[in-house]
């Protein structure tokens, strides 16, 4: 099979689930990481896959079938220009969280510390470490699983976090937390009567506990947090929420101290900062 076979193969076991941009992307995606070779060098120098490729199309296919993410499929995902290990047991990354994390940049200064509350991937807390190489930075997770995924993407960039493993939604185990300056979080706020419908390959594939929360309080995490950094945030420091758009003004609004709300590049209300007063 040739790769332009290949490509028509990738689109259309794709169907009609994506938009033609969001396809074309896809099957551009999976064709490189398929041959390791751009598009233009794949029109350059078309040659036939080998047996080993033929092998890995067909698992491709298979999984695009049961609708898993181009992410979980490749096993990476891209964040703030970098490639990040993913799998089905952290959430994929997405642009609003670089958004955040440019964000909280803004106020990160040497000395500091900066502490990630749902890690996930490690993309954020990584992220920050990169660009600030003398902060110290925390990472916790409830999730042994994610907290090994973050450890592997650490490893990758060569940066050195402390990772926390604990239910932050219990108040009797956050004395591991240190005082930071800076708290960071992109917790789970969908309520669970939202599943029905949302697109299937973020509720069969990317994990429930990231995602969601009881319909009686999607809130939870939020509340929990502010209630942490009561104890655990300097004065003067600031938090960091990312947010549904239809939440950030209630998320703002459950704290008593000052809160600046940001739209993201679509101009929804995605993001809001908390500053503890002095």
């Amino acid at each position: 099979m040739m790769p332009s076979e290949a490509t028509r193969l990738i689109r259309e076991s794709l169907g009609n689930r994506y938009d033609p941009r969001e396809k074309s992307a896809i099957t551009e995606w999976l064709m490189e990481d398929l041959t390791g070779l751009s598009r233009i060098d794949r029109l350059i120098r078309e040659t036939p896959l080998s047996t080993e490729q033929l092998g890995k199309l067909q698992q491709y296919v298979e999984k695009l079938g049961a609708d898993m993410p181009v992410q979980y499929i490749t096993g990476y995902a891209w964040f703030r220009g970098e490639k990040f290990r993913v799998n089905e047991k952290v959430l994929i990354p997405r642009p609003e969280t670089e958004e955040l994390v440019n964000w909280a940049l803004d106020f990160i200064h040497p000395g500091m510390i900066v502490t990630d509350i749902g890690t996930g991937s490690g993309c954020i807390p990584v992220s920050i470490k990169k660009e600030c190489a003398d902060v110290q930075v925390f990472a916790v997770d409830i999730s042994q699983e994610a907290l090994s995924l973050a450890q592997e993407n650490a490893r990758l960039f060569n940066t050195e976090i402390n990772w926390i493993q604990l239910n932050i939604l219990q108040a009797s185990s956050v004395e591991p937390l240190p005082v930071s300056d800076i708290i960071i979080s992109n917790p789970p706020y969908i309520p669970l009567r939202d599943i029905d419908s949302m697109e299937r390959h973020v509720t069969e594939h990317e994990p429930h506990l990231a995602l969601f929360v009881p319909d009686e309080d999607a809130l939870v995490f939020y509340k929990a947090i502010l209630k942490v950094a009561e104890e655990k945030l300097r004065r003067g420091g600031q938090i960091f929420f990312e947010t549904h758009h239809a939440l950030a003004k209630t998320v703002a609004a459950l704290s008593s101290w000052p809160a600046e709300i940001r739209c993201d590049v679509f101009g929804k209300e995605r993001m809001v900062r908390i500053e503890r007063p002095l």
